[in-house]
């Protein structure tokens, strides 16, 4: 994982997959080709920008406990799926500024057509035969009329904003940048980057394959062009949706099956009397170590993304072994985590690396004052969210909404599963997610 992005790249197979979409842009991105887009993206989403899309998060948490508000009492309610609306509407509103409401709305075409960007993509990474590169094959799926009509989308959203910047001389005044979404932000990014070499209106109005490999082609100062927040937002919007629900939901399991840790959460929550108005960004990254806790264990032993296929650029050498370029390699992340002893702290009753315990990550002072303790990846056996440099811009973004989501639930309601609940297993799509519904009972609190 620390040999990424150089000497170590996304497996062949699953970029040309990803690229055969159009999907080119950070999570993709591999080499040089990384490091430019690092620089684009990386800025838009760390710390210092999150406050930006805060309320976006509240917002969507609101209206997720609304909807689940005027369900009756006992009423068994399939979770994952409002959790991916959810998570997506967070993700439209942060990204794009474009409001979905698909918790109450599924008409949204944007919305529709981000869902079957996802499914496509997964049926391409596990298809045998590239078929899309074939002659008059390439949209059998419909993966091509998905791909340009999300586009078109986007193109309009950049010059809305770029027209918007012309009338005010180029300057955005103090209050639009307080409210601004990652990808006014790109668009800034991108305009400080672009010398004027290329033609704008045939890069922004024609955004093709031809049109990005011709930006590639560039010397490294001359890529961040009006083009490069296209690709980037649709890297953000796959990569910031899937992972989100499934974490979720993987967290929501846990505490439905385990009453004793549900009622220290909500005590947790309830001694903080904070609401939804009242809760900010620092209590969400800060606070709450129960909820962390139970987040960062989630995360380390059932998060979504379990593995990676990688395959060597040159031959490299693990463990005395030396393998040639090309070969594939399967980096059994959660596995690692698993035997990571030196890394992993013990649970309050010894818990070792192999069990998942949702307070491991607790520790007391002398006040018996909780905290929880920050993990680490320096010897692989944290890794989420990946691992030496090629680690996820979006991880703190991601920890704001999954304990702001999660605040918002345990304040409201006690859940538990329904009887005879079918047993859960995990299974391999594009994230690792669940093999049916979870369903869970919610009763509101007092």
């Amino acid at each position: 994982m620390k040999l990424r992005p150089y000497k170590v790249k996304r497996t062949r197979k699953m970029g040309n997959a990803i690229e055969s979409l159009d999907v080119h842009g950070l999570f993709n991105a591999e080499g040089d080709q990384w490091k430019i887009d690092r620089r684009i993206v990386g800025p838009t989403l760390n710390k210092n920008h999150l406050q930006d899309y805060f309320h976006h998060i509240k917002l969507t948490s609101n209206r997720l406990i609304t909807k689940w508000d005027k369900e009756k009492d006992g009423t068994a309610r399939e979770v994952v799926l409002d959790l991916s609306k959810c998570s997506l509407d967070i993700t439209a509103l942060s990204i794009l500024g474009i409001d979905f409401n698909s918790l109450n709305n599924s008409s949204h075409e944007l919305a529709n057509d981000i869902e079957k960007m996802f499914e496509t993509l997964f049926k391409r990474t596990l298809s045998p035969v590239p078929f899309w590169k074939i002659p008059l094959c390439d949209n059998l799926d419909g993966g091509r009329d998905v791909s340009e009509r999300i586009f078109s989308v986007l193109r309009e959203l950049v010059r809305e904003y770029k027209k918007q910047k012309e009338q005010n001389g180029g300057v955005i005044g103090e209050e639009e940048k307080r409210a601004k979404t990652c990808l006014q932000k790109l668009i800034d990014i991108s305009d400080d980057g672009d010398d004027g070499r290329l033609d704008e209106d045939r890069v922004i109005g024609n955004v093709s394959r031809e049109s990005f490999f011709l930006v590639a082609s560039l010397p490294f100062d001359k890529k961040l062009t009006p083009i490069a927040p296209l690709f980037q937002l649709l890297t953000l919007l796959i990569a910031g949706t899937d992972t989100s629900s499934t974490t979720l939901a993987a967290c929501l399991w846990e505490i439905a099956n385990d009453p004793q840790l549900q009622e220290e959460l909500y005590q947790e929550v309830a001694e903080s009397a904070l609401d939804m108005n009242s809760v900010s960004l620092k209590d969400a990254m800060d606070g709450f170590p129960r909820l962390h806790s139970l987040l960062f264990e989630v995360l380390r032993c059932k998060g979504p993304a379990p593995f990676f296929f990688l395959e060597p650029n040159e031959p490299v050498e693990i463990k005395g072994q030396v393998l040639k370029p090309g070969t594939v390699i399967c980096a059994l992340t959660r596995n690692l985590g698993e035997k990571a002893a030196n890394e992993i702290p013990l649970g309050p009753n010894s818990e070792g690396p192999s069990e998942f315990c949702p307070r491991r990550w607790l520790t007391s002072d002398q006040s018996d004052s909780l905290s929880v303790t920050q993990p680490t990846n320096r010897y692989g056996g944290y890794m989420p969210f990946g691992n030496g440099v090629r680690v996820c811009p979006g991880a703190s973004m991601a920890k704001a909404e999954a304990i702001t989501v999660l605040f918002s639930i345990l304040r409201r309601f006690e859940i538990a599963p329904i009887a005879n609940h079918p047993p859960i297993r995990r299974v391999a799509r594009f994230t690792d997610t669940f093999d049916n519904e979870i369903q869970l009972t919610l009763k509101p609190r007092p």
